[in-house]
Protein backbone atom coordinates (compact mmCIF):
# COMPACT_ATOMS: atom_id res chain seq x y z
CA UNK A 1 0.00 0.00 0.00
CA UNK A 2 1.10 3.14 -1.02
CA UNK A 3 2.15 5.97 1.60
CA UNK A 4 -0.30 8.19 2.54
CA UNK A 5 0.31 12.27 1.83
CA UNK A 6 -0.26 12.58 5.57
CA UNK A 7 0.20 10.52 8.99
CA UNK A 8 -1.92 12.85 11.71
CA UNK A 9 -0.55 11.91 15.41
CA UNK A 10 -3.14 12.90 18.09
CA UNK A 11 -2.80 12.22 21.73
CA UNK A 12 -5.70 11.30 23.45
CA UNK A 13 -5.59 13.07 27.24
CA UNK A 14 -8.74 11.62 28.97
CA UNK A 15 -11.14 14.35 26.58
CA UNK A 16 -12.90 11.90 24.90
CA UNK A 17 -15.43 14.33 23.70
CA UNK A 18 -12.93 16.35 22.40
CA UNK A 19 -10.92 14.14 20.30
CA UNK A 20 -14.23 12.83 18.94
CA UNK A 21 -15.05 16.62 18.18
CA UNK A 22 -11.42 16.27 16.03
CA UNK A 23 -11.32 13.08 14.49
CA UNK A 24 -15.01 14.10 12.70
CA UNK A 25 -13.82 17.13 11.41
CA UNK A 26 -10.65 15.28 9.86
CA UNK A 27 -13.19 13.14 7.94
CA UNK A 28 -15.52 15.91 7.47
CA UNK A 29 -12.71 18.96 5.72
CA UNK A 30 -10.12 16.15 4.42
CA UNK A 31 -11.08 15.88 1.13
CA UNK A 32 -8.06 15.93 -1.43
CA UNK A 33 -5.31 14.37 0.59
CA UNK A 34 -4.90 10.69 1.63
CA UNK A 35 -3.90 10.65 5.13
CA UNK A 36 -4.28 7.81 8.18
CA UNK A 37 -4.91 8.82 11.60
CA UNK A 38 -3.30 7.47 14.78
CA UNK A 39 -4.39 8.44 18.09
CA UNK A 40 -1.89 7.65 20.98
CA UNK A 41 -3.84 6.78 24.17
CA UNK A 42 -1.97 8.63 26.89
CA UNK A 43 -2.60 6.16 29.86
CA UNK A 44 -6.36 7.48 30.05
CA UNK A 45 -9.10 5.56 31.93
CA UNK A 46 -10.10 4.17 29.01
CA UNK A 47 -13.28 6.26 28.99
CA UNK A 48 -15.21 5.98 25.35
CA UNK A 49 -11.92 4.94 24.00
CA UNK A 50 -14.17 1.36 22.43
CA UNK A 51 -16.78 4.03 21.07
CA UNK A 52 -14.22 5.68 19.42
CA UNK A 53 -12.26 2.85 17.91
CA UNK A 54 -15.83 1.62 16.26
CA UNK A 55 -16.37 5.29 15.28
CA UNK A 56 -13.21 5.61 13.53
CA UNK A 57 -12.09 1.95 12.24
CA UNK A 58 -9.24 3.49 10.21
CA UNK A 59 -7.35 4.97 13.15
CA UNK A 60 -4.74 3.02 14.49
CA UNK A 61 -4.49 3.62 17.98
CA UNK A 62 -1.24 3.54 20.35
CA UNK A 63 -1.30 2.39 23.92
CA UNK A 64 0.64 4.14 26.91
CA UNK A 65 1.37 1.99 30.39
CA UNK A 66 1.89 5.23 32.21
CA UNK A 67 1.57 8.81 31.47
CA UNK A 68 4.09 10.41 29.28
CA UNK A 69 4.90 13.84 27.68
CA UNK A 70 4.16 16.05 24.58
CA UNK A 71 7.02 14.98 22.64
CA UNK A 72 7.63 11.93 23.51
CA UNK A 73 3.63 10.67 22.74
CA UNK A 74 3.66 12.26 19.21
CA UNK A 75 7.21 10.83 18.50
CA UNK A 76 5.67 7.17 18.51
CA UNK A 77 3.77 8.19 15.81
CA UNK A 78 6.52 9.61 13.87
CA UNK A 79 8.42 6.53 14.56
CA UNK A 80 5.81 4.25 13.12
CA UNK A 81 3.82 5.81 10.62
CA UNK A 82 4.84 5.89 6.92
CA UNK A 83 4.01 9.22 4.69
CA UNK A 84 5.23 11.95 2.65
CA UNK A 85 4.18 14.66 5.59
CA UNK A 86 3.49 14.61 8.97
CA UNK A 87 0.89 16.43 11.49
CA UNK A 88 0.99 16.90 15.13
CA UNK A 89 -2.71 17.98 16.25
CA UNK A 90 -4.16 18.81 19.77
CA UNK A 91 -6.95 17.14 20.43
CA UNK A 92 -8.89 20.53 21.78
CA UNK A 93 -9.11 21.28 17.99
CA UNK A 94 -11.62 21.16 15.61
CA UNK A 95 -10.37 21.84 11.61
CA UNK A 96 -12.25 23.61 9.64
CA UNK A 97 -13.00 23.31 5.61
CA UNK A 98 -9.91 22.15 3.90
CA UNK A 99 -7.55 22.79 6.56
CA UNK A 100 -5.22 19.86 5.98
CA UNK A 101 -5.29 19.81 2.34
CA UNK A 102 -4.16 23.50 1.93
CA UNK A 103 -1.37 23.22 4.62
CA UNK A 104 0.12 19.78 2.76
CA UNK A 105 -1.04 21.75 -0.79
CA UNK A 106 1.01 24.89 0.66
CA UNK A 107 4.50 21.92 1.23
CA UNK A 108 3.60 20.56 -2.07
CA UNK A 109 3.48 23.30 -4.25
CA UNK A 110 6.90 25.46 -2.18
CA UNK A 111 9.70 22.55 -2.25
CA UNK A 112 11.84 25.20 0.00
CA UNK A 113 9.23 25.12 3.00
CA UNK A 114 9.35 22.69 5.52
CA UNK A 115 6.98 22.93 8.04
CA UNK A 116 3.47 25.13 8.07
CA UNK A 117 0.85 25.67 10.43
CA UNK A 118 -2.93 27.15 9.96
CA UNK A 119 -4.52 30.44 11.51
CA UNK A 120 -5.66 29.31 14.85
CA UNK A 121 -8.90 30.80 16.10
CA UNK A 122 -10.45 30.49 19.65
CA UNK A 123 -14.34 29.08 19.95
CA UNK A 124 -15.83 32.26 20.26
CA UNK A 125 -14.10 32.78 16.50
CA UNK A 126 -10.94 35.49 17.39
CA UNK A 127 -7.74 34.93 16.34
CA UNK A 128 -5.80 32.94 18.80
CA UNK A 129 -1.95 33.71 19.31
CA UNK A 130 -0.15 30.95 17.38
CA UNK A 131 2.72 32.76 15.00
CA UNK A 132 5.74 34.23 16.83
CA UNK A 133 9.00 35.93 17.32
CA UNK A 134 12.30 33.90 18.47
CA UNK A 135 12.16 33.74 22.35
CA UNK A 136 14.47 36.56 23.69
CA UNK A 137 15.11 37.66 27.52
CA UNK A 138 13.61 40.64 26.59
CA UNK A 139 10.51 39.16 24.86
CA UNK A 140 10.54 36.66 28.49
CA UNK A 141 10.57 39.68 30.65
CA UNK A 142 7.81 41.66 28.66
CA UNK A 143 5.74 38.73 28.19
CA UNK A 144 5.53 37.73 31.88
CA UNK A 145 5.71 41.48 33.36
CA UNK A 146 2.42 42.61 34.54
CA UNK A 147 1.22 45.81 32.99
CA UNK A 148 2.04 49.37 33.88
CA UNK A 149 -0.48 52.39 33.36
CA UNK A 150 -4.44 50.72 33.76
CA UNK A 151 -5.16 53.78 32.27
CA UNK A 152 -3.55 54.30 29.39
CA UNK A 153 -4.05 50.53 28.06
CA UNK A 154 -8.22 51.68 28.89
CA UNK A 155 -7.57 54.72 26.42
CA UNK A 156 -6.19 52.07 23.78
CA UNK A 157 -8.92 49.51 23.73
CA UNK A 158 -10.87 52.21 23.91
CA UNK A 159 -9.82 53.57 20.76
CA UNK A 160 -10.02 50.14 19.30
CA UNK A 161 -6.09 49.77 18.76
CA UNK A 162 -4.40 46.45 18.52
CA UNK A 163 -1.87 45.77 20.75
CA UNK A 164 0.38 42.89 19.65
CA UNK A 165 1.58 40.64 22.49
CA UNK A 166 5.83 40.55 23.70
CA UNK A 167 6.56 38.12 20.97
CA UNK A 168 3.91 37.60 19.21
CA UNK A 169 3.87 37.93 15.10
CA UNK A 170 1.55 40.32 13.53
CA UNK A 171 1.93 38.48 10.65
CA UNK A 172 -1.20 36.48 12.26
CA UNK A 173 -3.60 39.08 11.40
CA UNK A 174 -3.05 39.20 7.83
CA UNK A 175 -4.52 37.27 4.75
CA UNK A 176 -1.29 36.18 2.85
CA UNK A 177 1.19 33.45 3.81
CA UNK A 178 4.17 34.49 5.75
CA UNK A 179 7.69 33.12 6.73
CA UNK A 180 7.58 33.04 10.49
CA UNK A 181 10.21 32.13 13.28
CA UNK A 182 7.89 29.41 15.11
CA UNK A 183 4.31 28.45 15.59
CA UNK A 184 2.14 27.03 18.13
CA UNK A 185 2.38 23.57 18.17
CA UNK A 186 -1.45 22.86 18.28
CA UNK A 187 -1.02 21.84 14.59
CA UNK A 188 2.10 21.65 12.73
CA UNK A 189 2.75 19.88 9.66
CA UNK A 190 5.93 18.75 8.90
CA UNK A 191 7.98 17.55 5.50
CA UNK A 192 8.65 14.31 5.51
CA UNK A 193 12.04 15.09 4.15
CA UNK A 194 12.54 17.78 6.85
CA UNK A 195 11.68 15.54 9.25
CA UNK A 196 14.28 13.01 8.42
CA UNK A 197 16.87 15.74 8.95
CA UNK A 198 15.78 17.08 11.91
CA UNK A 199 14.62 14.64 13.69
CA UNK A 200 11.83 14.40 16.25
CA UNK A 201 10.09 16.34 18.80
CA UNK A 202 12.85 16.95 21.68
CA UNK A 203 11.18 15.04 25.00
CA UNK A 204 13.30 17.01 27.08
CA UNK A 205 11.64 20.34 26.54
CA UNK A 206 7.87 19.11 27.17
CA UNK A 207 6.83 17.35 30.10
CA UNK A 208 3.79 18.14 28.58
CA UNK A 209 3.94 20.71 25.93
CA UNK A 210 6.08 23.73 26.40
CA UNK A 211 9.02 24.52 24.38
CA UNK A 212 9.72 21.34 22.16
CA UNK A 213 7.34 23.54 18.95
CA UNK A 214 9.60 26.26 19.40
CA UNK A 215 12.77 24.02 18.78
CA UNK A 216 11.19 22.29 16.43
CA UNK A 217 10.34 24.97 14.25
CA UNK A 218 14.01 26.31 14.92
CA UNK A 219 15.89 23.09 13.93
CA UNK A 220 13.99 23.10 10.65
CA UNK A 221 15.39 26.83 10.60
CA UNK A 222 18.49 25.64 10.37
CA UNK A 223 18.66 22.04 8.98
CA UNK A 224 21.22 21.95 6.10
CA UNK A 225 21.96 25.41 5.99
CA UNK A 226 18.65 27.43 6.48
CA UNK A 227 17.05 25.37 3.55
CA UNK A 228 13.61 24.83 4.36
CA UNK A 229 11.49 28.04 5.91
CA UNK A 230 8.44 27.79 8.48
CA UNK A 231 5.38 29.16 7.17
CA UNK A 232 2.15 30.32 8.63
CA UNK A 233 -0.30 29.71 6.51
CA UNK A 234 -3.45 31.67 7.11
CA UNK A 235 -5.87 30.26 4.19
CA UNK A 236 -5.83 27.11 6.42
CA UNK A 237 -8.57 27.15 9.72
CA UNK A 238 -8.78 25.76 12.84
CA UNK A 239 -10.57 26.17 16.05
CA UNK A 240 -8.42 25.32 19.44
CA UNK A 241 -9.64 25.10 22.69
CA UNK A 242 -6.48 25.69 24.44
CA UNK A 243 -4.95 24.64 27.86
CA UNK A 244 -6.84 21.56 28.37
CA UNK A 245 -3.91 19.08 28.79
CA UNK A 246 -2.39 21.57 31.05
CA UNK A 247 -5.34 21.55 33.47
CA UNK A 248 -4.04 18.34 35.05
CA UNK A 249 -1.00 19.86 36.89
CA UNK A 250 -2.50 23.05 37.76
CA UNK A 251 -1.23 26.61 36.79
CA UNK A 252 1.66 26.84 39.23
CA UNK A 253 2.96 23.62 37.51
CA UNK A 254 2.46 24.97 34.04
CA UNK A 255 4.61 28.27 34.73
CA UNK A 256 7.65 26.56 36.78
CA UNK A 257 7.60 23.96 33.92
CA UNK A 258 6.87 26.24 31.37
CA UNK A 259 10.59 28.69 32.88
CA UNK A 260 12.41 25.32 33.08
CA UNK A 261 11.95 24.45 29.54
CA UNK A 262 12.34 27.37 27.99
CA UNK A 263 15.93 28.36 29.84
CA UNK A 264 16.52 25.01 28.90
CA UNK A 265 15.88 25.52 25.40
CA UNK A 266 18.52 29.22 26.18
CA UNK A 267 20.79 26.91 27.05
CA UNK A 268 20.34 24.40 23.63
CA UNK A 269 19.95 27.22 21.10
CA UNK A 270 21.67 30.48 22.56
CA UNK A 271 24.65 29.14 25.36
CA UNK A 272 24.73 28.89 28.69
CA UNK A 273 25.30 33.41 28.80
CA UNK A 274 22.16 33.59 27.20
CA UNK A 275 20.60 31.15 29.46
CA UNK A 276 21.87 32.63 33.16
CA UNK A 277 20.65 36.03 31.13
CA UNK A 278 16.84 34.43 31.28
CA UNK A 279 16.97 32.75 34.78
CA UNK A 280 18.16 36.21 35.96
CA UNK A 281 15.77 38.32 34.37
CA UNK A 282 12.97 35.25 36.23
CA UNK A 283 14.67 36.24 39.30
CA UNK A 284 14.23 39.37 38.83
CA UNK A 285 10.88 39.29 37.90
CA UNK A 286 8.48 38.61 41.10
CA UNK A 287 9.75 41.89 42.88
CA UNK A 288 9.42 43.56 39.15
CA UNK A 289 5.70 42.54 39.23
CA UNK A 290 5.15 43.14 42.66
CA UNK A 291 5.62 46.99 42.67
CA UNK A 292 3.28 46.64 39.15
CA UNK A 293 0.52 45.03 41.38
CA UNK A 294 0.89 47.27 44.13
CA UNK A 295 0.25 50.38 41.97
CA UNK A 296 -3.16 48.14 40.70
CA UNK A 297 -3.72 47.53 44.00
CA UNK A 298 -3.64 51.55 44.68
CA UNK A 299 -5.55 52.25 41.78
CA UNK A 300 -8.20 49.86 42.89
CA UNK A 301 -7.84 47.49 39.74
CA UNK A 302 -7.51 44.49 41.64
CA UNK A 303 -8.65 43.39 44.82
CA UNK A 304 -6.59 42.44 48.10
CA UNK A 305 -6.26 38.99 47.48
CA UNK A 306 -6.21 39.27 44.20
CA UNK A 307 -2.45 41.22 44.69
CA UNK A 308 -1.96 38.73 46.86
CA UNK A 309 -2.02 35.32 45.06
CA UNK A 310 -0.36 37.41 42.01
CA UNK A 311 2.71 38.11 44.37
CA UNK A 312 2.24 34.79 45.96
CA UNK A 313 2.18 32.92 42.46
CA UNK A 314 5.08 34.85 41.26
CA UNK A 315 7.46 33.93 43.98
CA UNK A 316 6.32 30.54 44.16
CA UNK A 317 7.34 30.02 40.17
CA UNK A 318 9.63 32.06 40.16
CA UNK A 319 11.41 31.36 43.51
CA UNK A 320 10.00 28.23 44.74
CA UNK A 321 8.97 30.31 47.33
CA UNK A 322 6.19 29.93 49.72
CA UNK A 323 5.32 32.92 51.29
CA UNK A 324 1.81 31.71 53.46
Amino acid sequence: MAAPDLAISIINHSHPELLGDCLRSIQQSTREISHRVWVVDNATDGRMVDELRREFPEARWLFNEERRGFSYNHNRVLAAADARHYCVLNDDTVLHDGCLDRLVGFLDARPAVGMVGPRTLNADGTIQDSVFRDKTVGSEWASRARPWGWQRNEEAANAGLRRVKPGVDAAQYVGEPASVDWLLGACLVIRGEALRAVGPLDDELSPIATAEDTDWCMRVRAAEGGRWGVWFVPQAEMTHLGGQSLKEGGSLWSLRENRRCTAALFAKHYGRAAELGLRAAYAALPLRNAAAVATELAWRKVSLKQARWAVQIDAEAMWGLRLS
